[in-house]
């Protein structure tokens, strides 16, 4: 599944990412702490990004920390503050999609989990022509993204 439908599927919410909320039962794994643990203290920061603008120098930033065999996070804002998505590349290069959701019964009851989804075979792409890789992001023909060819497993990493 490439990034571009990933991301699609994923909505992110700054305020969870900057949060310490621990999941009930399972210790303290907040979000932002199990993100920063897995990319490292050396990681590049590719930014908050809100739904309606920038996102763009996101990917971009992440399109070249993988080129540069860095460590890098990410987060994109998206409309449902309950559930939060990082793309992260860990200290051992693996890349995941890292999910926060603080509601999963929509409830409101709450609840919080964090599962994680690798992206198997990452490689840099050229887009041939440009196209809306998430709601509101236009990737212009000739720029380079980082393109997943399959995801594996949903790992619950907490809750």
């Amino acid at each position: 599944m490439s990034l571009r439908v990933r991301l699609q599927l994923s909505v992110i919410s700054a305020a969870a990412l900057m949060s310490a909320s621990a999941c009930p039962g399972a210790g303290a794994c907040g979000f932002k702490s199990y993100v920063l643990s897995e990319t490292g203290p050396d990681a590049v920061d590719c930014g908050v990004f809100e739904p309606d603008g920038g996102r763009a120098s996101g990917f971009s930033c992440v399109t070249q920390a993988f080129k540069n065999g860095q460590t890098f996070y990410v987060v994109f804002e998206g409309d449902q503050p309950t559930v939060t998505t990082a793309v992260i590349r860990t200290t051992n290069k693996k890349i995941y999609f890292v999910r926060l959701d603080t509601d999963p019964s929509g409830t409101g009851k709450g609840g919080t989990i964090i599962n994680r989804t690798e992206c198997i075979f990452p490689q840099v792409v050229v887009v041939q022509t440009p196209y809306e890789i998430i709601p509101g992001t236009i990737i212009d023909a000739g720029q380079e993204v980082l393109n997943c060819q399959a995801e594996g497993p949903n790992e619950r990493v907490c809750g």
